[in-house]
């Protein structure tokens, strides 16, 4: 009776450990291949703040893969199981790379905690961020990272931005995702 009490912690622990293992050895490239568990699990991210003619585009490209990274570390369960969601974060980057302490902010829930959650603490672990650029001279930038899970963005393109005058519409319209 106690063994096997015993061999079902061990093969609980077990599971444990190995999903853990393939979340933290998952190669960023492998989230880009279809077969992945990550390939419908994608975070945008699109500048609020005006560029004052500065080029965010490699800023935010090498932001982005940091904040997926970790968004891939802590990854639900039932995300990888297929639950959908997405879910609509706002948060200000300092010069110096921080972010305020009472950020960042859910501006749109998914309706699920556990995927609400693993947004919020993805933007969290991944600060402090690079410094803005030199060229930038305001005191921050606001940005609005929109995570998907197994949720299509929609298809206006590739480019973040010509998401975000539809991103209320698509939310508003589709509470479920």
């Amino acid at each position: 009776m106690q063994q096997n009490a015993w061999t079902r912690c061990f093969v609980a622990a077990l599971l444990v450990f190995l999903t853990a293992a393939a979340l933290a050895w998952t190669h960023p490239a492998a989230a880009q291949s279809k077969n992945s568990p990550f390939s419908q699990l994608q975070p945008w991210v699109m500048l609020i703040t005006p560029a004052e003619g500065v080029d965010f585009k490699e800023y935010i490209a090498r932001l982005t893969a940091g904040v997926k990274r970790n968004w891939y570390a802590v990854m639900p369960e039932a995300a990888l199981q297929g639950q959908k969601g997405i879910v609509v974060i706002t948060t200000r980057i300092q010069q110096d790379g921080t972010v305020p302490v009472s950020e960042p902010t859910l501006e749109h829930s998914s309706g699920k905690v556990e995927l609400d959650k693993a947004a919020m603490l993805a933007i969290r672990t991944s600060a402090p961020f690079e410094h803005l650029p030199a060229e930038f001279h305001g005191p921050h930038v606001e940005l609005r990272v929109v995570f998907f899970y197994n949720a299509a963005p929609p298809r206006y393109g590739t480019n973040p931005e010509s998401f975000a005058p539809r991103a209320r519409f698509l939310l508003l319209h589709h509470p479920h995702l």
